[in-house]
């Protein structure tokens, strides 16, 4: 029986990177049980740092829709002091 298709498709990404750094994150992902890196491991692991990544990096126009939000507010906010 056929896998079923995934509800989130794959989208292929082809990189080169420098050899040593490869060399490190084969290192770090390789399982002794396996006796290799296991399938899927690279794409988990560097899914997992883009993720990372994102949430902690503000997007610029985030950023730019709360300033301007307090700058529509402050002056009601100062009208209802005076």
């Amino acid at each position: 029986m056929p896998r079923p298709p995934s509800i989130i498709p794959n989208a292929h990404l082809h990189i080169t990177m420098n050899p040593a750094i490869r060399a490190q994150m084969d290192l770090f992902l390789y399982s002794e049980v396996e006796g290799r890196v296991p399938q899927g491991a690279h794409k988990a692991f560097i899914e997992m740092l883009i993720r990372e990544f994102f949430e902690r990096r503000r997007p610029v126009h985030e950023q730019a829709t709360l300033d301007n939000l307090r700058d529509l507010l402050e002056p009601e906010a100062n009208e209802r002091t005076d």
